[in-house]
């Protein structure tokens, strides 16, 4: 009996053990979490959310229910759930500075910031290394922004210092400015700093990014297609917000401004930028016409390497268009994407616009591929359905 009672309490003790877990978020005041944190000498995980974020949704459903996750924070952190609109969360949100969500605080009992991320990483494991490396004293928040003056001109620890402060979403333009204004510009162009300057660049009017475009033959010979790529973006996202944001007359008229300026430029690829926002400009007021004749004279040319850009364009440009012409460059954007990514998303563009410009047998095949990928992932399958409920109609 002794033997069979051993047994049995280890079976239920592994099953225990077995079932899936989560984090167990404590009900507490901020004061009672921070005594908590004192009491067991552990530091404090705040999940910084707000009712309508549906990342925030999404990582509680799928992240915080992982047993690897959930076994970690539980052993480790005092872990804590706010809505940073309502509350102790406004104060809390004020107080850290959130501005996105969701955002991850990881702290301790003096409320020092030892880590904060931003976003919903779909890898669970992100979150145990963000969580191990707030514990760490000599990689964590708090140590990066009180040595910071002295790794200043490192580039390997002051890589590790933007990263930090990347996940943060607290990069500041002064920190990038100070950090590179230390080199001679050949030298921006090592991996570290590259990595850097790739993570932290964002604005096209400050003299850093100012001189890299005047140097970029000194990226490109390093960093090849990614460097023109990266520089062409930077420009065009510039030129994007203008114009998005271009509602009076005087705007729009320091819109163009700004994008004859811009357009003048030296830069190698120049040219893409020009496609990349005129093509932006067509798109956001309707004139699909013109967004199907620069995309089907540019659009394999500029995007060759990338099937959701390929894709997308070739989407719109099956909604709203019936040029022949335009339709079978789209057909061959369609077919590029394929061939990059065996997405059933994209394989259904294809099929698409193989039933469109003539191919039913082809966009059969296809289409049944496509509906084929979905049911493995899951995902609605209603809409492919009815394609090839069209297609046979027309066989």
């Amino acid at each position: 009996m002794k033997n069979i009672a051993f047994v049995l309490s280890l079976f239920i003790g592994f099953s225990a053990f077995s079932q899936d877990r989560k984090i167990e978020f404590r009900h507490l005041t901020w004061a009672e979490t921070l005594e908590a944190s004192k009491t067991e000498n552990k530091p404090i995980f705040i999940d910084c959310y707000t009712t309508w974020c549906g990342p925030c949704k999404w990582m509680s459903a799928n992240i915080f229910t992982d047993n690897s996750v959930a076994d970690y924070f539980n052993e480790n952190y005092i872990a804590v759930k706010f809505d940073m609109e309502k509350g102790e969360g406004l104060d809390l949100a004020n107080q850290f500075k959130i501005r996105a969500y969701p955002t991850l605080v990881h702290t301790n009992a003096k409320e020092e910031i030892l880590f904060v991320s931003v976003g919903a990483d779909p890898d669970p494991k992100s979150y145990i290394a963000n969580a191990k490396q707030a514990l760490d004293p000599e990689n964590n928040l708090l140590y990066y922004q009180a040595n910071k003056d002295e790794i200043m001109s490192n580039p390997k620890k002051m890589l590790g210092y933007f990263k930090m402060m990347s996940n943060a979403n607290m990069v500041t333009q002064s920190d990038v400015d100070a950090y590179f204004k230390q080199f001679p510009v050949k030298e921006w162009t090592s991996d570290s700093n590259w990595e850097i300057i790739t993570m932290t660049l964002m604005d096209g009017n400050n003299e850093i990014f100012k001189t890299i475009v005047e140097n970029d033959n000194l990226f490109t010979d390093k960093h090849g297609v990614e460097a023109a790529d990266f520089i062409a973006n930077i420009y065009f996202y510039d030129l994007a917000n203008m114009f998005y944001r271009a509602k009076t007359d005087e705007q729009k008229s320091a819109y163009a401004k700004k994008k004859r300026e811009t357009l003048s430029s030296d830069f190698s690829q120049i040219k893409k930028v020009e496609f990349m926002i005129d093509s932006f400009e067509a798109e956001r007021t309707g004139e699909w016409e013109t967004f199907s004749k620069l995309n089907a004279e540019n659009g394999l040319k500029y995007y060759a390497e990338n099937a959701n850009k390929l894709n997308d364009i070739a989407w719109s440009m099956y909604e709203h268009t019936e040029n022949s012409s335009y339709l079978n460059s789209a057909l061959a954007m369609a077919e590029k994407a394929t061939k990059l990514s065996e997405s059933h998303a994209i394989m259904d563009t294809y099929a698409n616009l193989l039933l469109v410009t003539g191919n039913p047998q082809r966009a059969l095949e296809v289409e049944t591929k496509a509906l084929e990928l979905a049911k493995k992932e899951g995902s609605n399958t209603k809409s492919y359905e009815e394609v090839i409920s069209k297609i046979n109609q027309a066989l």
